[in-house]
């Protein structure tokens, strides 16, 4: 047989309907939905249906006629069609409810008596006072019991006393079924309650920040209020203004209500507690008019505020306010729900904490390394999507170790924190600074429109600089080399752009205090170089492949050689003779210049003492060069000591010399180190005098002995006007009874001149040029060597 409607389709309609009719007994038996008013609908529902059923099979031995019989069936069959849809559906359509009573007196005719009619609608009157209002459920027995007096009326008045009988039974089976749903149903309620409180614990959990953890608590807050009318929730945050600011709000005026402050003082008394005791306040029937921290036009009903609280450590309020007063399971869940929120507001807070730690200098407060490089990536993808350039300036602060040295790294670190302040104060919104570590800052530079918006930030931090900053007590300037980079369709790795800065802020290191370069296409490869420079110089030292040559220094007077300056030179095996002005700035960057200089000073200090072993020679000089970097090294005294000692050269033959600017930045230092060198007996001798900032002050502060005149002065010298610098140098030592060298002699007339002039000693091409060892010794066997002889 094929079976047609709503339970068969297509082929095997016998089969698909016997499927859908199993789906429902299935569904019956687990309760429909799982939950226990369900559950207990579908069991009343199954009595009700099992007594239609009953009546059905009575009704073939009723007394009534045949046709009251069948209608009988008809309508039990229409009751059972019209329970199933209701309980389906959830409800029943209240207008439709009294057309359910018209089958009684149909019933009644059927069976000639009232027995089946008090079953059937007993059990459809339990299973109906499980749906709607008491109200509701009120009017329903009423119609029951209308019901049952109509057909008792059509049997006579000999059963209207029995159905004045059965009207407290319909009343009690009445009232049984509402308590019985609403049992279920608060059973229910508190299921759902724990399931919402349940997936808001994993929503907070996955929330990224704050503002997704404030928009889960007003949502939450609303599905728990569920049923409620007029429900609204709010968190609100304390400003360091002292003022409340909502921050996510739900509910009825929700858009009205987010984003507005009200101050803690105009909120009512009887919440305002709650910030300073930390305990939920419950109210109810209050007038708040529009306070905007709380839900605005609560007039009735209630109001309920909660402290976000962990360890008294208050994140915000939560405000739940609904037209109804609030029952006491729902105060429970709301306060676990708080008690959810607060925590995730802590982990919130602990997280931030170690962002800020990971992503910030803690001395600064600037972005460190990590956060600057993310900025950097960041700001590449949008200068590739935009076509504009980005800019990176890198900024090292000249001299800042000698502020270490000098007044310790406290002062270093004040320096360094203000300095982070006058970059703040120059910098743009668009201009992002950050300290990458050490004295070393970078400023990250968007939509430019070429190098010149880079160049011109430069500029400003630059300018921004000049002002000296006061350090404990003392004024001290305080310079940057700033290197710049720009990116380009190329570079799309944040490292490639710091290197590219890098580069160039070395290149303007190398170029002066206090200025800046823009990195340009070939300075990496210069790098690299000199990074394989820096490579093959480690090399050379162990190899072997430096040399030291000696320029002779001559009596001007007499042109003999009284003794000669220690040069160092560098053959490479591949690239052949290097010169100094290539590989000694290397060796000052990388610190190799420690053991090179020491190497020269042994090696030289060797060879002249075996010259002065030679007859005549004993009082013969050398003159060796000292770095910056040896200057401030703690082991120079014991270095030099040391050298003397192993080499037996005399010490009073030893002369070091020095510029003016080692002296200058640490003049404290600079003449402690200096008398301890005297005290070994040797000279010491000012290179360079007069290129840098000469003073009569630290000629006679500083145990200096010799003056060298510079080059650049000499070079003047026989040029009219131009020789009156040296003389003015010359008169100078003469005052101050030190001896002077003129360095750099290469034409005769300015050997005449010095001559004349009163200097005493002198170097230069013209007298000979920087040879090795068996060239000198040959010199020194001839009678004179002065130009001209």
């Amino acid at each position: 047989m094929r079976l047609v409607g709503p339970w068969a389709t297509g082929r095997d309609g016998e089969r698909v309907g016997m499927a859908r009719i199993g789906q429902v007994v299935r569904q019956a038996l687990k309760g429909g939905d799982g939950r226990m008013l369900t559950r207990v609908r579908w069991v009343i529902f199954g009595g009700a249906l099992v007594m239609a059923l009953l009546t059905v099979v009575q009704t073939g031995f009723a007394r009534g006629p045949v046709g009251w019989r069948a209608a009988a069936v008809l309508v039990l069959a229409a009751l059972a069609w019209w329970w199933l849809r209701g309980l389906r559906r959830g409800g029943f359509p209240a207008a439709l409810e009294p057309l359910e009573l018209i089958g009684a007196p149909v019933l009644v005719l059927a069976f000639n008596a009232l027995d089946q009619l008090d079953g059937v609608y007993y059990f459809a009157l339990f299973f109906r006072s499980l749906y709607g209002s008491s109200r509701l459920l009120a009017a329903r027995g009423l119609l029951y019991a209308v019901a049952l007096s109509g057909s008792a009326l059509l049997l006579g008045t000999a059963d209207a006393l029995k159905v004045l009988g059965s009207l407290p039974v319909v009343a009690c089976v009445t009232a049984l079924g509402y308590l019985l749903a609403n049992l279920a149903r608060r059973h229910d309620q508190a299921l759902d309650r724990e399931r919402v409180l349940t997936n808001a614990g994993t929503r907070l959990q996955s929330a990224p920040d704050r503002a997704a953890a404030y928009r889960v608590a007003t949502e939450t807050a609303i599905q728990l209020l569920c049923g409620m009318r007029g429900v609204r929730a709010t968190v609100s945050v304390l400003r360091p203004e002292g003022d409340l600011h909502v921050v996510a709000a739900a509910g009825d005026n929700a858009a009205a209500v987010l984003g507005t402050a009200v101050a803690v003082a105009d909120i009512p008394a009887a919440f305002r507690s709650v910030a300073v005791d930390r305990r939920p306040a419950y109210a109810e029937r209050l007038d708040l008019g529009r306070q905007s921290a709380l839900p605005p036009d609560v007039k009735t009903g209630a109001v309920l505020v909660l402290p976000l609280t962990v360890d008294h450590d208050l994140h915000g309020l939560l405000v739940v306010a609904s037209d109804q007063p609030f029952a006491a399971d729902v105060h429970t869940s709301l306060e676990t729900l708080a008690t959810q929120v607060a925590l995730r507001l802590d982990n919130a807070a602990l997280t931030e904490q170690l962002t800020e730690m990971a992503f910030r200098d803690s001395l600064t407060g600037l972005a460190n390394r990590a956060l600057i490089r993310d900025n950097i990536a960041r700001a590449l993808s949008r200068s590739h999507r935009t076509g504009r350039p980005l800019g990176l300036i890198l900024l090292d602060l000249d001299g800042f170790k000698q502020i270490n040295d000098s007044l310790g790294h406290e002062a270093g670190d004040d320096v360094l924190v203000a300095l982070a302040a006058r970059l703040r104060e120059c910098l743009r919104l668009e201009e992002s600074a950050g300290r990458l570590g050490g004295d070393e800052f970078a400023v990250v530079v968007e939509d430019l429109v070429d190098a010149g918006g880079a160049i011109a930030v430069a500029e400003r931090v630059i300018d921004a600089l000049r002002a000296p900053f006061t350090v404990s007590g003392h004024e001290m300037p305080v310079r940057a080399s700033i290197g710049i980079a720009l990116s380009n369709a190329e570079v799309n790795d944040p490292g490639d752009l710091l290197r590219n800065a890098d580069v160039a802020m070395y290149r303007a290191k190398r170029r002066g205090t206090g200025s800046y370069e823009l990195y340009e296409l070939g300075m990496h490869a210069a790098a690299i170089g000199r990074l394989q420079m820096e490579a093959d110089l480690r090399l050379a030292l162990e190899r072997e492949e430096l040399a030291v040559h000696y320029q002779p220094i001559v009596t001007l007077d007499t042109g003999e050689i009284t003794g000669v300056e220690a040069l160092v030179r560098w053959h490479h095996p591949e690239r052949g003779q290097i010169p100094p002005a290539e590989f000694i700035p290397i060796a000052e960057e990388t610190g190799l210049i420690l053991p090179l200089g020491h190497w020269v000073m042994t090696q030289a200090c060797r060879q002249v003492a075996e010259w002065q072993r030679l007859p005549g020679w004993e009082s013969f000089e050398l003159s060796v060069n000292l770095s910056p970097h040896q200057v401030d090294h703690p082991t120079l005294i014991g270095d030099v000591r040391g050298v003397l000692e192993s080499t037996g050269l005399a010490p009073g033959t030893l002369i070091l010399e020095l510029t003016e600017g080692m002296l200058l930045r640490d003049m404290d230092t600079a003449a402690k180190r200096l008398a301890a060198l005297k005290a070994l007996g040797l000279r010491i001798a000012l290179d360079d005098f007069g290129t840098g900032f000469s003073s009569l002050g630290y000629l006679e502060r500083f145990p200096i002995d010799i003056l060298k005149i510079d080059r650049s002065f000499v070079a003047r010298v026989g040029s009219g006007d131009r020789t009156a610098l040296a003389e003015v140098v010359i008169k100078l030592s003469q005052a101050l009874h030190l001896q002077t060298v003129a360095e750099g002699i290469e034409r005769q007339d300015q050997f005449d001149e010095l001559r004349r002039l009163g200097c005493l000693l002198g170097q230069g091409y013209l007298i000979a040029k920087p040879v090795t060892a068996d060239t000198v010794e040959g010199l020194l066997r001839r009678p004179a060597l002065a130009a001209g002889r």
